[in-house]
């Protein structure tokens, strides 16, 4: 019988980025991060069939990279095709903003777990 991880779910957002604020949050997806991983899964019900992989840069503990192709071989995991971008902004404390190329859309994801 296999054990199911600890993971942690994180709610995204839509909405107007007012001061350190966001007006108007219409909920759009979710973010799943699993504890033994290193990346966030990514998904929007705008695009359910569509899975998206948040990860962090190398160089930086507060900007992240979003593809969409995961390649996973038995010592290592390694993503392809970046579609947009993410960074922890000084201004917007509680979530992380993710930028999407296609559509050229701004999104936000809690920091903080909803469950």
């Amino acid at each position: 019988m296999e054990i199911e991880v600890n993971k942690m779910k994180h709610d995204v957002f839509v909405g107007n980025h007012v001061g350190q604020k966001l007006d108007c949050a219409l909920h759009i997806g979710y973010a799943l991060k699993y504890e033994n991983l290193k990346y966030y899964i990514l998904k929007l019900w705008p695009f359910p069939n569509v899975t998206y992989y948040l990860s962090m840069n190398r160089d930086s503990s507060d900007k992240f990279t979003v593809f969409t192709k995961k390649i996973e071989t038995e010592t290592s995991v390694h993503f392809q095709n970046p579609v947009g971008y993410a960074v922890l902004r000084g201004d917007l404390k509680e979530y992380l903003e993710i930028n999407l190329r296609l559509p050229k859309q701004k999104v936000y994801m809690s920091i903080y777990p909803s469950n």
